[in-house]
């Protein structure tokens, strides 16, 4: 191969392989993404089962409300058990235990620390 053959082909590569990369990235950009749809079946199937997680969420979100209800409820009658016994409003009370208690005892507040020396 002689020195003008080595030439041509170097030029070749290096201005039709940019020119030909352009073409496939022109042509990929025109090219549709594939679309992926189920058949009929399939999209019944699917719409009976939404419709199926949608009735689950509002019965959720009904239990939810009833159990925040019934909680203030709960908290309605510590809150008057308190008051018929005269205890005070900081005393505690365990939901699960149905148990009344006093709060932690307050910390000794902690000596000041000395001032760094000079």
């Amino acid at each position: 191969m002689n020195m003008y053959q080595r030439n041509s082909i170097y030029l070749y590569s290096c201005f039709l392989g940019p020119a030909l990369l352009i073409g496939v990235a022109a042509s990929c950009q025109n090219a549709k993404a594939p679309e992926y749809k189920p058949n009929e079946l399939q999209t019944l199937k699917l719409q009976v089962k939404q419709k199926d997680a949608q009735l689950k969420r509002i019965e959720f979100n009904r239990a939810q409300q009833d159990f925040q209800a019934s909680y203030a409820a709960l908290m309605d009658e510590v809150a008057t058990i308190k008051k018929e016994n005269k205890w005070p409003d900081n005393l505690l009370f365990d939901p699960d235990k149905l148990q009344f208690s006093a709060p932690p005892a307050a910390l000794p507040a902690a000596p000041p620390k000395p001032a760094p020396k000079k």
